[in-house]
């Protein structure tokens, strides 16, 4: 999905991550807290979320979007510590080596993953969830629904919700 935030003077940012859990009340995601979309968040808790998908279904195109608004919360690492569990062993690696958007010499970048993923592999090293790893909740107060196929006009819905604890969402049809 990608995932937009913008700082306290509104400059926005937008980068690509993984929908990690989808809880009744949001969507779950997971980053390095030392990263500019963690910095964003304590600057402008709110953020805008996007998910595409356009593929061929029997000689048709289909493209389908379904986008959020609404508010961020930090969550516990303790919440959310099956998300860490079910990691491929690459993204803990990536978690306990890298400093997202830090400039790197490559190649010592590369070798020092080489050198963890080897002691893992011996059994010396079991990567841990770094304290810099943090988990943020999107808890929508829209969310709009998008299906087109060929050359039709596409369907929108849209839902606003009155951002209460007991959701109130009011639907609608927009144009596409």
């Amino acid at each position: 999905m990608c995932l937009s935030t913008s700082n306290k003077e509104g400059k926005v940012s937008s980068r690509h991550l993984l929908l990690r859990r989808l809880d009744e009340d949001g969507i779950v995601v997971m980053t390095d807290g030392r990263s500019r979309k963690s910095q964003d968040l304590a600057e402008n808790p709110y953020a805008a979320a996007a998910f595409l998908w356009s593929y061929n279904e029997d000689g048709k195109k289909i493209n389908r979007q379904v986008r959020l608004e609404g508010r961020v919360e930090e969550m516990t690492q303790s919440s959310c510590q099956e998300i860490w569990e079910r990691e491929p062993l690459f993204c803990k690696i990536r978690a306990n080596i890298c400093s997202q958007g830090v400039p790197t010499d490559w190649q010592e970048h590369k070798d020092k993953h080489d050198r963890m993923y080897q002691d893992f592999l011996a059994g010396k090293v079991d990567p841990q969830m770094p304290s810099h790893v943090v988990f943020y909740k999107v808890v929508p107060t829209f969310m709009e629904f998008y299906y087109a196929f060929d050359n039709y006009i596409g369907d929108r819905l849209a839902f606003h919700g009155d951002g209460k604890q007991a959701k109130v969402w009011k639907k609608e049809r927009i144009m596409a």
